[in-house]
């Protein structure tokens, strides 16, 4: 089950934290936000979440856009411990990150981008 839930004594600018049971998915600066990355998670089925608001439905949206225009510049995986993944780099000057919570979106991603760089997992993305 998802949720969010307000760290009041976070030294963070992101309190608004998303979780999924008791493990951390990601954070928010303001509730408004974190609401609406839950409404959007929901309405992917909790596959996945476009962490910068970007203008791609999905990040299989994105590449094909990519593809299409011949760009796509930095693209990465950074996976985390607890099987979570990012997502990221930039399409036609727009830099982009999203959080990937499905094995399965993981896996399209690498079929579309044979030898995308892969990252293993580092403290940044799992706390």
């Amino acid at each position: 089950m998802f949720r969010i839930e307000h760290e009041k004594t976070s030294n963070t600018d992101f309190p608004w934290i998303i979780r999924r049971d008791e493990q951390f998915m990601t954070s928010f600066e303001d509730e408004q936000t974190a609401m609406s990355k839950l409404i959007e998670l929901k309405e992917n089925e909790y596959r996945y979440l476009d962490c910068n608001a970007t203008t791609y439905p999905s990040p299989l949206d994105l590449i094909d856009q990519a593809i299409a225009n011949r760009g796509g510049n930095s693209l990465s995986i950074q996976h985390c411990r607890d099987g979570r993944a990012h997502f990221r780099g930039s399409v036609d000057d727009c830099s982009f990150m999203y959080l990937i919570l499905d094995q399965s979106v993981i896996l399209q991603i690498k079929r579309r981008i044979p030898g995308i760089p892969e990252f293993s997992p580092s403290r940044r993305f799992d706390d």
